[in-house]
């Protein structure tokens, strides 16, 4: 009988450490997208949108920026008018399009190098 009681508490342990190990593997290997992180790990910034279109945003600052110098097609996200409107002071309406397209990229973590940029240039605090 007490054999009998060690090896179904053996088998419960294995069982919880089994599906420990399995949620924690899962956790940690799933991906979220660009939206959810931005809103879930950085709630004091939102995605640029349509209302911004008319005014200079710290995140067309920062693509401008970071895309100095770069003819069309070489900037990083290679916008449709980045050749001729970079010098525009108001936030162009491609990059919000871009932004809003790459709200369904996925990253692991907020770690992520691409979603980096992401929030670097299609966020703004709220």
């Amino acid at each position: 009988m007490i054999v009998a009681g060690k090896i179904a508490g053996g088998a419960i342990f294995v069982g919880l450490a089994s599906g420990a190990i399995a949620g924690s593997y899962h956790y940690l290997t799933s991906e979220s997208t660009y939206f959810d992180l931005l809103n879930s790990e950085t709630p004091s910034r939102r995605l640029i949108t349509t209302t911004d279109k008319n005014t200079e945003t710290e995140a067309w600052k920062k693509y401008k920026e970071n895309n100095d110098g770069k003819g069309g097609g070489q900037d990083a996200w290679k916008l449709k008018d980045w050749n001729t409107k970079k010098g525009e002071t108001n936030t162009l309406e491609s990059l919000i399009t871009e932004c809003s397209n790459k709200t369904k990229d996925k990253a692991r973590n907020k770690q992520d190098q691409k979603y980096k940029q992401f929030l670097s240039w299609c966020s703004v605090t709220k």
